[in-house]
């Protein structure tokens, strides 16, 4: 960003740049408030540059289905290095229309929108067999054909995140309609943390042991289940004005200085045999756990799995 605006300044910019540190705060983010009021998360000049990794295809074209996002200067940043275009839904009711229009190659959005997708194929593919008269095979390939054409018939790579997505919703992008589509987990405080499942690199996950008695309910007795706290080199310095929160969220586990951020999520990891490499898999959400009036905690996630 400074590099920028020095060039603009040297190419005869009436505005004098603003030069900033590496560790300055640039801007403040907040977050969504899903889990209370929404908080300020401090960015500094080196953390509100893009990080490589980008998936790139030819052409790039990025649809949003948010007109808004407190993120939106991190992925216009993004946008601009890539040399990509970036296209707006016009709003949330009109975006499968403006997908049809806008014909992108490349999609983020929550588990709920490619469950969405999958539950209007498998309708379809009802219909087709009982109206039109088609076998499973055909019906489901057409189907499935009419799902990819909404949505512009050249999206190739997609993300999903937000939440935890099922692996017959995961299974059906890709086969069905040939979209390969990645699960991601992150957070605002973090930045990203594992990509289908796998840790990236540079980034440590320690799992916090839970309260016995949650542990019995959510894990069903596995030791590997605790509370995700990530230390990552791309963590924010704390929220803006919001000491007591910053100090309850970034705990100094080891002693070292380290911080390491408190998700609020549970989940287990799993480290591979050949490779080594750390995967992590979401349970639920510290919050999300209900306490009965008889002293025993639920967990949703374990209903919605039987469900």
């Amino acid at each position: 960003l400074a590099k920028a605006a020095k060039a603009a300044w040297e190419a005869g910019s009436e505005f004098e740049p603003v030069v900033r540190g590496d560790d300055e705060v640039t801007a403040v983010l907040f977050t969504s408030g899903s889990t209370g009021t929404p908080k300020g998360s401090m960015f500094t000049e080196s953390l509100m540059r893009p990080s490589a990794g980008n998936t790139v295809v030819v052409p790039l074209v990025r649809f949003a289905f948010q007109s808004f996002d407190p993120t939106f200067v991190l992925s216009l940043l993004s946008t601009m290095r890539l040399g990509q275009v970036r296209i707006f839904a016009s709003s949330m009711a009109n975006m499968r229309r403006d997908l049809e229009i806008a014909r992108p190659t490349n999609l983020g959005a929550a588990p709920s929108f490619w469950a969405s997708l999958y539950n209007e194929y498998r309708a379809k593919t009802v219909e087709l067999m009982a109206d039109g008269g088609l076998g499973r095979a055909e019906a489901a390939a057409a189907a499935g054909a009419a799902v990819k054409a909404s949505l512009g018939n050249r999206l190739m790579v997609a993300t999903s995140g937000g939440a935890p997505l099922s692996e017959q919703v995961a299974e059906f992008a890709k086969q069905v309609l040939g979209i390969d589509l990645v699960n991601l987990y992150g957070s605002r405080e973090t930045g990203g943390i594992a990509r289908d499942g796998v840790v990236y690199p540079g980034i440590e996950v320690h799992l916090e042991p839970l309260a016995e008695e949650l542990l019995g309910d959510v894990a069903a007795g596995s030791v590997s289940v605790g509370e995700i706290y990530v230390h990552s080199p791309r963590l924010i310095p704390g929220y803006w004005g919001n000491a007591e929160a910053t100090a309850e969220r970034f705990v100094d586990l080891h002693g070292d200085g380290r911080l390491f951020y408190k998700t609020g999520d549970i989940g287990e990891t799993f480290v591979d045999s050949e490779s080594g490499r750390i995967s992590v898999r979401i349970v639920d959400r510290v919050a999300s756990c209900i306490k009965l009036v008889s002293g025993e905690w639920i967990a949703p996630a374990a209903i919605e799995s039987a469900l």
